[in-house]
């Protein structure tokens, strides 16, 4: 299950307040897309780092490795023993970003989550040393030597959709769950819940909803993004034997 822009931001936060501050005092390989970072720190509590091409996030078991990943040998050369500077997100984007610094060094581990994922180490000038896939698409291409340069951003963004934003739905022929869900970058789990919040359709048309029905789509819009960013909610798994279902918030069945 790929992540949502707006759990991005959550977890990005999160490994910010842990280990920001702390040094990297070892890489571990887990699989072939999935890195483990050491963090210590002399008058905190040591962190775990998963990084992957699917996520990044806090974790507190070490997770026995499965195979090997090509990046961890360069990851120990270049952000060994740097200390990590921050842990960011750029916009809304399924990208999280971890900063090191140290005496005369800098580097950048890029994430990204989206497509294949990939992970990209970068120095100071955002020069690429190290990536696990490269990337010759046409906006963007990705190789060692090269600038690193992020997708293209979306037009809107769930958390600063304006009531003005979501009454362009009110013109559309698309079903409305699937307006939403191209309009703001959000998954079907997230637009279901989002309607079923607002007491509204998904399967209409846009065009059939009126003025008072926007109003509210775009108050259960607002409400789901500033709990999952915010932290204020209840993960909750779903599924029958080996297959199942994480999410943040509530699904609908």
């Amino acid at each position: 299950m790929a992540l949502a822009g707006i759990e991005v931001r959550y977890l990005a936060a999160r490994m910010d307040a842990l280990a920001r501050g702390h040094y990297v005092a070892a890489v571990h390989g887990v699989d072939r897309e999935t890195v483990l970072l050491k963090m210590h720190h002399p008058e905190r509590d040591d962190a775990l780092l998963a990084v992957s091409t699917r996520g990044a996030w806090p974790t507190s078991s070490r997770v026995q490795a499965t195979g090997t990943n090509p990046m961890v040998r360069r990851l120990r050369d270049s952000i060994g023993r740097m200390r990590l500077e921050g842990v960011s997100q750029p916009g809304e984007e399924r990208i999280v970003t971890l900063e090191f610094g140290g005496p005369g060094r800098a580097a950048r581990l890029v994430c990204e989550f989206f497509g294949e994922g990939n992970l990209v180490l970068c120095d100071g000038a955002d020069r690429i040393l190290a990536l696990l896939r490269a990337v010759d698409v046409r906006h963007r291409t990705l190789r060692v030597g090269a600038q690193y340069s992020a997708p293209p951003a979306p037009a809107l963004a769930a958390s600063t959709a304006t009531p003005e934003d979501i009454s362009e739905i009110l013109q559309s022929p698309l079903r409305a769950g699937t307006w939403l869900g191209r309009a703001v970058g959000l998954p079907s789990r997230y637009v279901e819940r989002i309607f079923a919040d607002a007491g509204l359709d998904a399967r209409a048309a846009g065009r059939e909803m009126d003025p008072a029905g926007a109003a509210r789509l775009h108050a259960a819009l607002s409400s789901a993004v500033a709990r999952v960013m915010g932290g204020d909610h209840a993960p909750e798994v779903s599924g029958e034997g080996r297959s199942a279902t994480a999410s943040p918030i509530p699904l609908v069945d």
